[in-house]
């Protein structure tokens, strides 16, 4: 096999994005580690004013005891229901 003046450019290329991509992910794991550190994890899923201001991240299982109705569907699913509410505090 002839080692071309094309293949070791080539090579060249692979080798820098392969090092490329391999520094990103050590970066976004020390990220992710940063984010960790600041959050503020709860597993019960309810409301605590000690968590007012932080970030929390809600894990665990959902329970559902009712239908959601889609008007538009017609139809009826057992399935879970997300509400957003969303305050605007202004001075």
């Amino acid at each position: 096999m002839k080692i071309t003046k094309g293949k070791i450019i080539l090579l060249v290329i692979v080798a820098y994005f392969t090092y490329f991509a391999i520094v990103n992910v050590n970066k976004e794991k020390d990220y992710n580690k940063d984010i960790l550190e600041k959050v503020t994890i709860v597993t019960d899923g309810k409301v605590d004013e000690k968590n007012e201001g932080k970030i929390v991240l809600v894990s665990g299982k959902i329970k559902y005891d009712q239908l959601v109705s889609f008007m538009e569907l017609d139809e009826s699913f057992g399935t879970i229901r997300i509400t957003r509410k969303v305050e605007d505090y202004q001075k």
